[in-house]
């Protein structure tokens, strides 16, 4: 799903990453572009990144703004054009500028929420979502509902918004149905929470679905030794009708616990879930009567079953945002303004641990909206002071903290495949393939999928799902059959994507898949060499409902349903142009009076790199007994 949803303040990037430096310590490098366009209204101040988010293929998108006024002494409000720049893993630049006034009314270009829009990269706009009314505190500018959004790039969103003058908070399914095209799909309340003290996580899940994290108190009671606060997760799988029953990953007894920040990210080294909250709480001893606030800090990692892994001490109670690193450990970043137009980070690494970890530069000077990112390839960007036309990003390139090493599958828990990844001599019609995970797996409920890269569009050649693939496993060897029309093209480029839960870990998580133009090959570009043959003649048989669409159509739009089905079967087979064709008769099957045949004919050729009339109606054949996994 290459597109983006755009949340107009703060952003939010809705995307199915930018290769800068290699793995491992190097030299932190410093990416650099000049804004050229300009807006009349504007104060000749400088171009400045706002947010950064990614894709999981490496490519890094943007928020570009310039301030244009101010609402009193705090609410910042910008230039009225939304400007995105999607850095693509080669380095190039796409801008995306949006000004379109009745889409966009001026609020939004201010400090708050409204609505968000799907927009493609050029910049149209594909879809635009209303999320219903949305109200301003009386006298303030703090935008009712408060909400928090996240993105799985497969299937769509979830929004967990606050419900007015209530103690719940709703959240709400997102479907994406292809075409830019989202519509509500679930969504269910969730009652009695303690707003004025709340912190919430949101994330996607290993098996498409969310895991809502948040704290709730309660204050006030009456009993000393009721549960005063805690730390809870739900989980929401995908089309989910109800609200699942919380889990507890922590609770405190002593009253009047405040909870102060609360940051969660997938751990994709153990395959489970991390969150470190920060709280206060008063010290029952007091000093001339004054009362002290103990301030703690706790990092937990959780599974998808809600067990609780994990529970640590984190002594850094000045942090400002936590993640987990994408090859392994975790960081912790404090944020200091110096100036009123810098910010210090100051960056603490840990291994898997907890161990300490030596980070080479510090401080980090960043710019005055302190934005940052971590791409999947352990690289930290980072936007630094901007010019009048100009804005930076500084890369900083992480070690590696995990206990596997990295084979370039984009994920830790792949040792390595048949084909090998970048491999270009695979055998022709080769029907098995073998992935080496880095520990012991099962099949679960997810599918692989194999592309053949046509002129630049992948065509797809076969899909298997783990609940029925012919598969064989044995500890950490995956292997599985595979149709041997499959690979059936000299010299034809193709990549593996395995989606996540493909396969599960031995506690039962979900594992992390291999995402497209990952797991690329080709096959080797050899002559067939085999002896020609005659032109041959045959018939296919229309399902049902193919015959009935064929009955319904015009003598000229048959005549265009023959010419489209020779050039698609010439794409998936594949051949070259011109090797099949129809004299486009057509007849009633005789056993089957619901069902036409209509004839096709495999034209003889001389050219030994060309498959055989033999071969290309056994390819056939075995492309139509197995539609519902190819691309027939």
């Amino acid at each position: 799903m290459k597109a983006l949803s755009y949340d107009l303040v703060p952003t939010v990037i809705t995307i199915t990453l930018l290769t800068i430096l290699p793995i491992g310590y190097t030299k932190d490098i410093t990416f650099s572009y000049t804004e050229t366009s300009a807006q009349d209204n504007l104060t000749n101040t400088q171009p400045r990144v706002w947010d950064i988010k990614h894709y999981q293929d490496n490519t890094a998108v943007l928020r570009i703004s310039r301030d244009n006024y101010f609402i009193g002494n705090t609410t910042r409000c910008f230039e009225q054009k939304l400007m995105l720049r999607v850095i693509q893993t080669n380095g190039s630049v796409i801008p995306i500028n949006l000004d379109i006034i009745e889409e966009i009314q001026d609020i939004n270009y201010c400090l708050v929420n409204d609505k968000r829009m799907i927009i493609d990269w050029n910049g149209y706009n594909i879809s635009k979502i209303e999320f219903g009314p949305s109200y301003l505190l009386p006298g303030t500018n703090i935008w009712i509902p408060n909400d928090y959004l996240t993105v799985n790039p497969w299937i769509g969103f979830l929004r967990l918004s606050m419900i007015r003058g209530t103690n719940n908070f709703i959240w709400s399914q997102y479907a994406y149905y292809g075409d830019g095209l989202f519509s509500l799909l679930r969504n269910d309340t969730v009652e009695n929470l303690d707003l004025t003290n709340i912190q919430v996580s949101v994330l996607p899940t290993l098996n498409y679905g969310y895991a809502i994290i948040y704290t709730n108190t309660n204050r006030n009671t009456a009993d000393p030794l009721s549960k005063s606060g805690g730390l809870y997760v739900m989980f929401l799988n995908y089309n989910q009708t109800t609200t699942s029953q919380p889990f507890v990953l922590y609770e405190k007894s002593t009253q009047n616990v405040v909870f102060t920040r609360l940051a969660c990210s997938i751990d994709y080294s153990h395959i489970s879930y991390e969150c470190v909250l920060i709280m206060e709480q008063e010290d029952p001893a007091s000093i001339n009567g004054i009362n002290n606030t103990i301030t703690s800090c706790i990092k937990i990692r959780f599974l998808s079953t809600g067990s609780r892994l994990k529970l640590d001490s984190i002594f850094n109670l000045t942090l400002t945002s936590f993640n987990t690193l994408p090859l392994g450990g975790y960081i912790l970043i404090s944020q200091k303004t110096a100036l009123n137009s810098t910010v210090n980070f100051t960056v603490l690494l840990y291994d898997e641990n907890s161990k300490p970890w030596e980070f080479l530069q510090q401080p980090i000077i960043s710019n005055l909206a302190s934005s940052y990112d971590i791409l999947p390839n352990n690289t930290m960007l980072v936007s630094q002071n901007e010019t009048t036309t100009t804005w930076n990003l500084l890369a900083i390139n992480l070690p590696q903290l995990g206990p596997f090493n990295d084979s370039g599958y984009g994920n830790l828990h792949v040792n390595s495949t048949y084909p090998s990844k970048g491999s270009n001599d695979l055998s022709l019609n080769f029907n098995m393939i073998h992935i080496i995970y880095q520990e012991p797996v099962s099949l679960s409920d997810g599918y692989l999928t194999i592309y053949q890269i046509i002129n630049r569009k992948n065509v797809l050649r076969q899909i298997i799902n783990s609940k029925t693939c012919q598969c064989n496993i044995s500890v950490t060897v995956i292997k599985i059959n595979i149709l041997s029309c499959t690979f059936n093209y000299p010299g034809g480029k193709y990549f593996i994507q395995i989606d996540n839960n493909f396969v599960k870990t031995e506690s039962n998580e979900p594992l992390l898949g291999i995402q497209p133009n990952i797991w690329t090959f080709e096959t080797a570009n050899k002559s067939i060499g085999q002896n020609r043959s005659d032109t041959a003649y045959g018939i296919l048989r229309l399902t049902t409902k193919g015959t009935q669409y064929f009955l319904e159509l015009s003598d000229s739009k048959r005549h265009l349903f023959f010419d489209d089905l020779i050039k698609e079967l010439t794409v998936m087979i594949p051949i070259e142009e011109g090797m099949l064709s129809s004299n486009e008769h057509y007849q009633l099957d005789p056993d089957d009076v619901t069902k036409f045949f209509i004839s096709i004919s495999i034209k003889e050729t001389k050219d030994s790199d060309n498959m055989t009339t033999s071969e290309i109606k056994t390819n056939l054949d075995q492309l139509i007994k197995n539609k519902a996994y190819t691309g027939i």
